[in-house]
Parts: C-alpha cells; structure tokens; sequence
C-alpha cells in the first residue's frame, strides 16, 4: 500500500493566502457558472437531495 502524500505548509502563509484570495477572486464566477451547467453536478443534486433530512444542514465543501 502506498503511503498518502501530504502538502507542505506554504512558507509564508499569509503571502499564500493572498495570493490564493487574489486567484480565487478571478476565478469565482467562472467555477459558479461550470457547476451550474455540468451535467455531473445536477445529476448529484438530484441523487443526494431527497437524503437530506432534518431543519439544519451543515454543507462543507470548496466553492464559492
């Protein structure tokens, strides 16, 4: 079995975080509007919600 890779720690990590905010800021609309229309993700959404069951849901996920 291999063994898991794990990412570094940036060096500076608030020059990352920055920077990564800055990417982030550009490409925001761009990955809202690629999970709007992928096929996948609607077809995931349509699995996934009748499951979720309950008056609070705590969504954990990357995206905007």
């Amino acid at each position: 079995m291999a063994k898991p890779l794990y990412s570094k720690e940036p060096p500076d990590p608030e020059v990352f975080q920055k920077s990564f905010d800055k990417f982030y800021s550009k490409t925001a609309r761009l990955y809202d509007f690629a999970i709007k229309i992928l096929p996948f993700w609607k077809a995931w959404l349509i699995e996934v919600l009748p499951h979720i069951q309950g008056p609070h849901v705590l969504e954990v996920s990357f995206g905007t």
